[in-house]
């Protein structure tokens, strides 16, 4: 789990809007990530470039900068060193 492996407490979780304002999401980091600050980043247009990206074998790079930004913090001179990748789309652009 990404609580486990990260060195800087800082994990990101980026999923769909819906998935972020689940109970159900923050039932499952106040289980497994008490010790993280975890930061969850809802992006409306990642799972349509992942889409696109499948189709078309090409994706708009700063578009998809754009919309994981926001997962990338600084805390008390530590960084995001996990993010978690929460719906089936994102794995396509890695």
């Amino acid at each position: 789990p990404a609580a486990e492996r990260t060195r800087s407490g800082l994990v990101s979780v980026l999923a769909t809007p819906g998935t972020v304002k689940r109970q159900y999401t923050r039932d499952l980091i106040s289980k497994w990530a008490q010790k993280c600050h975890v930061r969850l980043v809802g992006s409306d247009r990642l799972a349509g470039l992942s889409e696109a990206y499948m189709r078309e074998g090409f994706v708009d790079e700063e578009a998809v900068r754009a919309e994981i930004a926001p997962c990338f913090i600084e805390r008390d001179g530590m960084r995001t060193d996990i993010v978690v990748l929460a719906c089936t789309h994102y794995p396509f652009l890695v």
